[in-house]
């Protein structure tokens, strides 16, 4: 927690360095995130996640062509972990109670974010279009998450796979951000942006049962989304 502490100043003063910026509030759609499994084969697979946040930032003009951009986020980090039917080595029929997606919204965090931007079109014909590229940090809260796959007979049920995320560290995460920005109305910005980090945000475990040779292993999630951006200037 004294890591968040340290960093929420630092975002409060960027935004109050220049009044002569525009501040933009709004909210993101990312999607991406996908988790990443040690020795498991195909008996889990990595689907694409859907997750947002809350955007807001000061947006200064440089000159004619260069714009600076810094801000912050608040977010749910979302994952989903998707196992093949083939974990079920118990059932002779379709169980109606076995579940092979498990999804999770409970981590939440902070970021911090200082991008550059260049004007590529700049026409009185055509909207405004920028470029932007930049990076910051990431700051995870605490999260603990543990989910199992059970199925069951008229007698009894068993655990046949079962799981555990937790918050990989409480250090803050680097990241890059590169987007394209438009105002497609006097003060609506819409934009695409792509946010690479390089440090996983959450780590696990996972354990098959019931199985020949069951596997196990660890499980990673790295943040990095493809987002849908749509602020407001005020």
């Amino acid at each position: 927690m004294t890591k968040l502490f340290a960093f929420l100043p630092f975002t409060i003063i960027l935004l109050s360095l220049d009044t002569k910026g525009q501040m933009h509030i709004g909210i993101s759609a990312d999607f991406g995130n996908a988790v990443e499994y040690s020795g498991v084969g195909s008996l889990l697979k990595k689907p694409a996640t859907p997750s947002g946040s809350i955007i807001f930032f000061m947006k200064e003009q440089i000159d004619k062509q260069w714009s600076l951009q810094y801000g912050g986020s608040l977010g749910t980090l979302g994952y989903w972990i998707q196992s093949s039917g083939d974990a079920d080595t118990l059932s002779t029929l379709n169980d109606p109670d076995f579940l092979d997606w498990y999804s999770d919204y409970r981590t939440i965090y902070a970021s911090g974010h200082l991008v550059f931007g260049r004007s590529i079109i700049n026409s009185s014909r055509l909207p405004k279009l920028e470029l932007f590229l930049g990076g910051g940090f990431t700051y995870y809260f605490e999260s603990q998450v543990s989910q199992s796959m059970i199925t069951c007979s008229p007698s009894t049920c068993q655990t046949v796979f079962e799981y555990e995320m937790n918050r990989a560290s409480e250090n803050l995460k680097g990241f890059i951000d590169l987007s394209i920005q438009s105002y497609v109305l006097p003060r609506l910005l819409i934009g695409l942006r792509y946010r690479h980090h390089f440090e996983p945000a959450l780590e696990g475990t996972y354990n098959f049962y019931y199985m020949v040779d069951p596997p196990s292993g660890n499980i990673t999630l790295i943040q990095r989304a493809f987002s849908l951006l749509c602020l407001y200037e005020f």
